[in-house]
């Protein structure tokens, strides 16, 4: 599954946010917003209340989310190609960067201001455009969460990025793998 659509890269980085838009929903459980002389509405669903903006926040996190493990259950489960790594260095300090850079000063904002939650969605979506064009795509902490190490690999000359549960050890390394994006492979079973 080399070729994922735009669609689907979008899903992949929307569920690197998928613990934020949890704490979104939680701050914006009965927040109205007024646009345009226009209130939001808040629904009630077996005794609790929920904003329009935390039901899309919630969808979202499922959505995406279900995608990434989608992805990766059908990815993993595929015979996959025996690759002799060169080289390797775990790269997991790159998750807790994305968390600290792209996660957490969002965290911090009070959605229940309309002015803050346009803000994110700017941010969001400019942030989004430039992490669907570059391999960072992989870097996710939900992945991280599910226990998938990431890897910078070197194999015959080309870089690549692994992501694996299995940790790599020792000097002559093979692991087999299935490629899921350009330049990035996923261990296999």
């Amino acid at each position: 599954m080399s070729n994922i659509p735009s669609w689907g890269k979008s899903l992949l980085f929307a569920s690197s946010y998928a613990p934020l838009y949890l704490v979104i929903a939680f701050q914006t459980q009965i927040v109205r917003y007024e646009l345009f002389g226009i209130s939001t509405p808040v629904y009630h669903f077996l005794g609790i209340q929920l904003s329009l903006i935390a039901i899309v926040a919630l969808l979202l996190s499922a959505i995406s989310v279900t995608f990434l493990l989608a992805l990766i259950y059908i990815n993993r489960d595929d015979e996959g190609e025996l690759l002799e790594l060169d080289h390797y260095e775990n790269r997991g300090d790159l998750v807790s960067e994305y968390v600290i850079v792209y996660i957490f000063p969002f965290v911090v904002l009070d959605y229940s201001q309309l002015s803050n939650m346009l803000s994110f969605i700017v941010l969001f979506l400019t942030v989004g455009a430039l992490q669907i064009r570059s391999n960072r795509l992989y870097i996710n902490p939900v992945l991280a969460a599910l226990r998938y190490d990431v890897y910078k690999v070197r194999v015959d000359g080309d870089e690549l990025l692994l992501l694996s549960k299995d940790h790599l050890e020792g000097k002559e390394v093979s692991v087999k793998t299935t490629t899921i994006s350009k330049d990035v492979c996923l261990s296999t079973r």
